[in-house]
């Protein structure tokens, strides 16, 4: 799933980084079923991730539009199954004058704590996903070759080997991604992490693979509600609406509120999005995000290559109709049955910010 980024100011570029194909996970709902599915094994190597960072770090339109800011996310597959990659990777990152803001999205099985080590002592931040206790996280996240095997204890196992200590909770969080089925767990999956496990911070997502029931979606009204008054009954209502949201920064509920309708004059539309992110793919190719990295792989979705650099041009026609509506059409075609932006994820929002304004 692609990360939550809650606000909007001021703007930073965000690269997703698909290192591989490689997962030894097959989640039932997972956005890059397509890759792991392949027959062959494909990675990025250390001299295209070097060339990567190289154009990134003397592109001129980088230190204009975004001031040098960068984020950088390192995805799959699962990206820990290439660590040394990865590690290598960094440790090269690390020499250049940018200061990026590094992010890995791992399944958490193969975290060590040798691992969440390096990654705290070079301020990386690591985003583990795990659904909740056992019974709502094992019944989407299976292993790829043992379907009877607890995805949920193999990582509650790792956590426990060293991972949840004060040196490393800066650096560490959990996502969850709900659908229909268990978002009504929601309550209970958040007192797991924060009492049980003493996670700080939950980043939330929704299955958008489905097309969400009307039963389902009142479900996740009233557990949004339930938050709201849980975690927002201190604040005055005078707040200003990104004040609140804010209260909400253990929950931010996914990627798209800068989308919803009810986002105000603050919100950007998607192709203001498009123009402020881009993905590598381990093909060696730019895209403009990763709704367009779904097969087959096409020529005209490219912004750039490791020879080239970027075309930031190229994103905003792209990022721009009528080309949107055929990034739209080919998500729908690779199975994301409710299109290029989930409406269940701009409600989600839709309701928050709503809920917020009138209380």
């Amino acid at each position: 799933m692609s990360d939550p980024c809650p606000g909007v100011e001021p703007f930073s570029l965000e690269v997703e980084i698909f290192l591989t194909n490689r997962c030894n996970l097959d989640c039932l709902y997972c956005s890059s079923r397509h890759m792991i599915h392949e027959k062959e094994a494909k990675r990025l190597t250390f001299d295209q991730l070097k060339q990567a960072v190289d154009i990134i770090s003397s592109d001129k339109y980088v230190q204009d539009k975004f001031n040098g800011q960068v984020k950088i996310c390192f995805k799959g597959g699962e990206p820990l199954l290439e660590f040394e990659l990865v590690k290598e990777t960094i440790r090269y990152m690390r020499t250049k004058e940018i200061d990026f803001e590094i992010r890995i999205s791992t399944n958490g099985t193969a975290l060590t704590e040798s691992r969440m080590d390096f990654f705290a002592r070079n301020n990386v931040e690591v985003c583990i996903g795990l659904d909740g206790y056992r019974r709502v996280n094992d019944l989407y996240r299976k292993f790829r070759n043992n379907k009877k095997k607890s995805v949920f204890d193999v990582v509650m196992s790792n956590l426990k080997k060293g991972l949840i200590n004060k040196r490393y909770m800066d650096h560490l969080h959990v996502g969850t991604t709900l659908a229909a089925q268990t978002i009504g767990r929601l309550p209970e999956v958040v007192d797991f992490f924060r009492y049980d496990v003493g996670f700080k911070q939950l980043k939330i997502g929704l299955e958008i693979y489905e097309i969400w029931s009307r039963a389902g979606i009142k479900r996740l009204r009233n557990v949004l509600r339930g938050l709201k008054s849980r975690f927002l009954t201190t604040t005055e209502h005078e707040m200003d609406i990104n004040d609140m949201e804010a209260a909400f920064s253990e929950f931010q509920f996914s990627q798209y509120m800068r989308n919803s309708p009810y986002a105000g004059h603050k919100g950007r539309g998607y192709d203001e999005i498009a123009a402020t992110s881009i993905t590598l793919f381990y093909d060696g190719y730019f895209y403009p995000c990763d709704f367009v990295v779904k097969p087959p792989l096409e020529r005209k979705y490219r912004v750039g290559d490791l020879e080239h650099g970027i075309d930031f041009k190229r994103i905003e026609t792209i990022s721009s109709l009528p080309m949107l509506t055929n990034i739209s059409q080919k998500c729908l075609r690779s199975g994301c049955k409710s299109g290029l932006l989930s409406p269940v994820e701009r409600y989600c929002w839709g309701v928050v910010t709503i809920s917020l304004r009138t209380d």
